[in-house]
């Protein structure tokens, strides 16, 4: 879920905590099974009653449990961007503002947080403002789920990685939520697969072109369909491409229309019925990513849980 800069009840942190709090601990060792800041990344702990504060070179994570979630966290969120960046922002320097990661202890709290639609989402970002130099990055978590970190982070930090190649203009809102989706879980992808299927057997699909043409969110009731739509047809343009090539084929399509921008990037796929070709030759979306497109792995899913 992405949300637009727009007015919104935020909760309130208090920043001028950081200030007057104390260092609890330093450079802690990370203790990740495949990780990627084992070298890397030194991640300073802080509290600032009743918050715990971890702040790495790109992150500022809030925790209302323990320092040692706070700072796993951080770890966690430097080590997606990490490969996040490297596939789909390869010139990407260190973020200046860092991205604050807010942990939310429940339903209430996140609610209050991201307003409209907190019900039906684990996580929520925010890049403001939309176009030209970022002045706050941020994601809010539902920390009382067990899988938030797989099941939400991944798909909220690509949001705000990708945010940085689009600063012009927002990237396409189906490639923006559909390239997201593939950094879900399998069995959130099993549900937008199952989501396709059924939009396309009761023809309330989108065509591509009217897929490619939404700027914003559609009504609640097409909401699967458009999620599921996006992440079909981006697994379908994965196929014997490189994400440069991907996000070309998104730009020129928003400027361009679809068949314009196949014929460039996709001569092959170029073919008069792209709304059949897609249904046809795609992947299912629970395939799993190929090794240069996936992420780290997600042994440190489980936020720290007090013993």
């Amino acid at each position: 879920m992405f949300r637009d800069w727009t007015p919104r009840k935020i909760l309130a942190i208090p920043f001028s905590a950081l200030l007057i709090s104390g260092i609890i601990d330093s450079s802690a060792a990370c203790d990740c099974h495949d990780c990627c800041c084992r070298d890397q990344n030194a991640v300073t702990v802080r509290e600032a009653s009743p918050w715990r504060i971890a702040e790495s070179p790109n992150f500022q994570v809030w925790s209302l449990t323990t320092v040692r979630e706070a700072e796993r966290v951080a770890r966690q969120c430097e080590c997606l961007r990490t490969k996040l960046t490297a596939t789909w922002n390869p010139e990407a320097s260190r973020w200046k503002p860092w991205c604050q990661v807010v942990l939310h202890a429940g339903i209430a709290s996140y609610r209050r947080a991201v307003g409209a639609g907190a019900d039906i989402t684990l996580g929520s970002s925010l890049v403001t403002p939309l176009q030209g130099v970022v002045k706050a990055r941020r994601i809010d978590l539902q920390a009382d789920v067990d899988d938030v970190l797989t099941a939400a982070l991944p798909h909220e930090l690509f949001h705000v990685v990708i945010a940085d190649r689009f600063r012009s203009s927002p990237p396409p809102l189906w490639f923006d939520e559909g390239v997201a989706i593939q950094y879900d879980v399998e069995s959130k992808r099993r549900l937008h697969e199952r989501d396709v299927q059924v939009a396309l057997a009761a023809g309330t699909a989108f065509t591509i072109d009217e897929l490619i043409a939404v700027d914003s969110y559609p009504p609640v009731d097409r909401w699967s369909a458009f999620y599921g739509q996006s992440g079909a047809f981006v697994r379908w343009l994965f196929a014997n491409r490189t994400p440069e090539e991907v996000i070309g084929f998104a730009r020129d399509s928003r400027s361009q229309g679809v068949r314009l921008a196949l014929a460039r990037y996709y001569p092959g796929r170029a073919k008069p019925n792209v709304d059949l070709a897609w249904r046809r030759e795609g992947p299912p979306l629970t395939t799993p990513l190929p090794p240069t497109w996936a992420l780290p792995s997600a042994d440190v899913a489980l936020l720290v849980k007090d013993e």
